[in-house]
């Protein structure tokens, strides 16, 4: 292949991409709001290890917890994050807990850190839903989509390049 063509392949290659992240991306107001915010409760359905369960995550100045809602079986689990690590708590036990990789109970603890500060290395359109990926790390990518409206409403966090957590989420609220 010559290089002339070469050359005008790539090109190509180059202005396709860039017309997939055309128009504003939806991630930018949202991290504005959430810059203004003082509570931030996001509720999903979380998908992992072959499970689904449903979480809550609330944040705020003081620290950030994630409480289970479901499965009934383990309802209650609830794992808070502050200046002094984080701990797993149920029904008064609690316990120190390390953090080391992305899990359903830890994944809607990186999917608001993405949202904060992630950086958002590719836009395009689905389907009418705008899609985006936000590097956190360099092992760690939260793949967005959001609704016609620009309302977050599905996440899925890959870990060295792997799904290790899929999040639909139900609710953000933001005060």
């Amino acid at each position: 292949m010559s290089r002339k063509l070469s050359a005008v392949l790539a090109a190509a290659a180059l202005l396709t991409l860039a017309a997939c992240g055309e128009g504003e991306s939806p991630l930018a107001p949202l991290r504005e709001r959430l810059e203004e915010a003082e509570r931030v409760v996001i509720s999903a359905g979380v998908e992992g290890g072959g499970e689904v369960y449903a979480l809550t995550l609330t944040s705020s100045g003081e620290g950030l917890s994630v409480s289970v809602d479901g499965p009934e079986e383990i309802a209650g689990v609830r794992v808070e994050r502050g200046a002094d690590g984080a701990r797993l708590e149920y029904d008064g036990l609690i316990l120190p807990m390390d953090t080391v990789g992305l899990s359903p109970i830890s994944a809607l603890p990186a999917l608001l850190e993405a949202l904060e500060a992630g950086y958002e290395s590719l836009r395009w359109t689905e389907g009418g839903e705008f899609c985006s990926a936000v590097e956190l790390s360099d092992t760690v990518t939260a793949e967005l989509r959001f609704d016609e409206g620009g309302s977050l409403i599905y996440a899925e966090l890959l870990e060295n390049g792997e799904s290790a957590a899929k999040c639909s989420i139900t609710s953000i609220e933001i005060s």
